[in-house]
């Protein structure tokens, strides 16, 4: 729908509506419609003053705005063409029509087709139609016509009509089980009817996404043809991409901007002022500790007690407000800052208004007051274990269980049409995570690849466990499971951390909680995990490739350079200049016998000339054609050739002799010998990012030997530019380094040696980054770049994986012919 749509415009209209509260209560559905019929069909900016009027209450009892101040949606589709065609906008039988004006104006910027298309409007006249001619409706919705009209619960309303009938979000209606159900069994029907192209062509998702779920295909095909059977079930979980953090400075603003609007009420203007000066000091350095440090306004938040910043990590602690065995919830809406011996005694597995709240409710209450703390952070202060009730307890559910990206859907969508008897189990990333902390295995996506691995099998092991030690609750976790929550099964939930078992130091056997099955002994359980997680080689595999666009690189050159490839024809490159570097498409292994040897050589194919390649019909004819790119290729004495294989692809995995690497281009080398460090190196190599201890120098050494012990076994690659024997130089300039970079006007003045090691790993990383190393003496680390091409010996293995790497071929290169 155009996003000007009167239906779309009046969704969003009671989407927002239908999440405001007065006193903290949701507006019923009389006064909800009173105010959409009020404010909302008269005016196009509705604010919380015309909310408060309409209601006749005061301003300040509203929440559940986006904005705070005013509605984010509104009518204006509605008021506009209400002011120029009267009361025709509210007659229904003209509806299909009124959006059609709305439709014709999104697509047709040119006002003379628009007018052409609104004079097929028999009803309008045409002033109506050059009045409309002027207004230009811009933009699309996110949903379809189909969904907010055509699809009905179990009392028959279209979720249209659910919004005006009901004080429910359009999030809670359509988790509603019979249109979940619905929703699947249409979304079943069409991947029934498509093949996956089909499907992804139309589906609303990047194009990042659509190559995972093509992946996602062939893994599971891949591992279906291993097991010689279909899957019992599926555990998928999606990575969530970060964009780049400004959480400082934002942070900063943030308490900033509280500390300009606080009242002597709750703190003095000299203790303030104290505070000021100390949140400049910490500008730059805004962590979770400092945060809530100044958002508490320098008070332990159980007691009360001013707290000496210089002692804050010696005696203070973050406390989650819920206790983690209660419910896994890390954000600052659950933490707060209180001394060390309550966080690890007194507190325990009780909520902070079990113990605190008779005392500090009155300065919480001003927090709120003052926006030092959120509604919500306020409510979860305030929340006792015996008063959570049973809406409560099903929305701390939805939040450790269900998945709601719509990656997650779609793939689980796919696989459930091709797999039906199989069960798709949806993970949440952030339950993995939580285990992935708690067992210690650290992530270090620099040293190599294996993390995938491990981040797949966790994946796969919590949805197992959860599947069995949860069965009451698969509707919120497996995909197309629909069976209602017994509210007597909520009454006896007292956790929402839905691994605490796996957490617990104590835990031993897990059992089914309703059928008392035994499930796993978490001792031998966390063993075999470590076991994996210390595997020292793990199956790799990487996409192949060809190249399909332009055909040159994008560089132009000015004229009067040398070797230069016109830009056309008719621009002759001593006026206009041109090209230096042709881009090849894919590549072709050729066989040059010399008078004392026979070389096996790596050549490319122009994307100028692919596409020839890919039109001629006879082999006689593309062999003509690659022995005359060949050719050319070549140099003088290597015109005695043959071609042994027509096809390679960028990607292709060599191994020759101790080398093994894909192949970057027919010059480019890329590393694909995945670096292993023992756990301990992780571990201090870890403590750079988190700066949780003191690091020693001699830590810091230790790892840049571990490193050059397994360069100088296993990386015989970076022999080339003498990389293996600069790493081995540059140990002793790396001994005087300091620890940690050192800074001047923002600038690294000095690089530290956990900066060079990073870059270290960045380099010997099994792809084709590089690194600059000038501190040690040299650059372009992992620039593994070969003079006058790439050859391989006789023996050299080229290996054809599958896409799990589970089934993989090796052919010899001298059995090519």
């Amino acid at each position: 729908m155009p996003a000007s749509s009167l239906l779309y415009e009046k969704f969003k209209v009671l989407n927002e509506l239908n999440n405001i509260k007065v006193n903290k209560k949701k507006l019923d559905v009389e006064q909800k419609q009173h105010v959409y019929l009020d404010l909302f069909t008269t005016r196009k900016n509705v604010t919380k003053d015309n909310l408060a009027t309409s209601l006749n209450c005061d301003a300040g009892s509203i929440t559940g705005l986006s904005d705070n101040e005013k509605f984010n949606s509104s009518l204006s589709s509605y008021i506009d063409l209400k002011a120029i065609l009267g009361n025709a906008v509210d007659d229904c039988n003209k509806n299909e029509d009124l959006e059609k004006i709305i439709e014709y104006s999104t697509i047709f910027e040119d006002g003379n087709i628009y007018k052409e298309k609104l004079s097929e409007i028999s009803w309008l006249t045409d002033e109506q139609i050059e009045k409309l001619s002027n207004i230009h409706f811009k933009g699309w919705g996110r949903l379809s016509k189909k969904l907010l009209t055509q699809i009905t619960n179990e009392n028959g309303e279209r979720i249209i009509d659910a919004l005006w009938n009901t004080s429910n979000n359009f999030i809670q209606i359509i988790s509603d089980e019979s249109i979940q159900a619905k929703l699947a069994e249409i979304n079943g029907e069409y991947a029934d009817k498509s093949n996956l192209e089909d499907i992804l062509d139309e589906a609303y998702t990047s194009p990042q996404n659509k190559k995972a779920i093509r992946q996602v295909m062939k893994v599971v095909e891949d591992i279906e043809k291993a097991m010689k059977c279909k899957p019992t079930s599926i555990a998928i979980e999606f990575t969530r991409r970060k964009g780049k953090s400004k959480l400082t400075n934002t942070r900063y603003k943030k308490i900033s901007e509280a500390y300009e609007k606080i009242t002597d009420e709750l703190i003095s203007e000299y203790e303030l002022g104290k505070l000021q000066s100390k949140l400049d000091s910490k500008a730059n350095n805004m962590r979770d500790i400092y945060y809530l440090y100044f958002m508490q306004l320098g008070r332990d938040m159980y007691t009360g007690e001013k707290i000496n910043i210089d002692e804050l990590h010696q005696y203070y602690d973050i406390d989650h407000i819920f206790p983690r065995s209660f419910i896994k919830d890390n954000s600052l809406n659950n933490r707060v800052l209180t001394r060390k011996e309550i966080n690890n005694n007194e507190k325990a597995d009780r909520t902070a208004a079990d113990l605190y709240a008779v005392k500090m409710g009155d300065f919480w209450r001003k927090l709120r007051k003052q926006g030092l703390i959120t509604e919500k952070k306020y409510k979860n202060l305030l929340t006792r274990t015996d008063s959570i009730d049973k809406y409560t307890k099903q929305s701390f559910i939805k939040r450790q269980l269900v998945e709601t990206s719509q990656v997650v859907k779609m793939a689980a969508n796919i696989l459930q049409d091709k797999y039906s008897n199989t069960k798709i189990i949806e993970v949440r990333a952030r339950l993995n995570s939580d285990l992935r902390k708690e067992y210690e295995l650290i992530k270090n996506r620099e040293v190599n690849d294996y993390h995938h691995a491990i981040d797949g099998y966790l994946t796969i092991f919590i949805g197992q466990y959860l599947y069995k030690t949860y069965p009451k609750l698969r509707s919120y976790f497996v995909y197309d499971d629909f069976k209602k929550l017994d509210s007597n099964y909520l009454k006896h939930m007292d956790k929402f951390n839905f691994i605490w078992k796996l957490e617990d130091k104590k835990a031993e056997d897990v059992y089914d909680n309703v059928n008392n099955e035994f499930i796993l002994n978490v001792p031998k359980m966390k063993d075999y995990i470590q076991k994996i997680y210390n595997y020292k080689y793990m199956l790799v595999s990487k996409e192949v490739t060809t190249e399909s666009g332009a055909f040159y690189k994008e560089t132009k050159y000015k004229a009067g350079g040398m070797n230069l490839i016109p830009i056309k024809q008719n621009k002759p490159i001593n006026i206009y200049g041109g090209y230096k570097e042709k881009r090849n498409s894919y590549m072709m292994l050729v066989k040059i016998k010399k008078k004392k040897e026979t070389i096996y050589k790596i050549v490319g194919i122009p994307r100028l000339l692919s596409d020839e390649l890919d039109r001629l019909n006879t082999m006689s004819e593309k062999q003509l054609l690659l022995e005359t790119i060949a050719r050319t290729s070549l140099s003088k004495t290597e015109q005695n050739f043959k071609i042994i294989l027509d096809k390679v692809y960028y990607g292709q995995l060599v191994i020759d002799g101790n080398q093994k690497y894909t192949l970057g281009s027919v010059i480019y080398k890329h590393n694909a010998m995945q670096l292993h460090l023992s756990k301990q190196a992780l571990e201090i190599l870890a403590v750079g990012k988190t700066k949780s201890r003191e690091v020693k120098d001699e830590e810091l050494i230790a790892v840049y030997e571990e490193i050059l012990l397994v360069v100088n076994k296993y990386f015989e690659l970076y022999d080339i530019s003498k990389f293996r024997q600069k790493l081995n130089d540059g140990l002793e300039i790396f001994k005087e380094l300091p620890i940690y970079n050192i800074y001047e006007n923002n600038k690294i003045k000095k690089i530290g040696k956990f900066e060079v090691l990073n870059r270290i790993l960045i380099g010997l990383h099994a792809n084709a980054a590089r690194v600059d190393l000038s501190v040690l003496g040299f650059k372009d680390l992992g620039k593994l770049q070969v003079n006058g091409g790439i050859k391989l010996s006789p023996d050299a293995k080229l290996i054809y994986q599958s896409p799990t790497g589970i089934f993989s071929r090796a052919v010899r290169v001298k059995d090519l012919g």
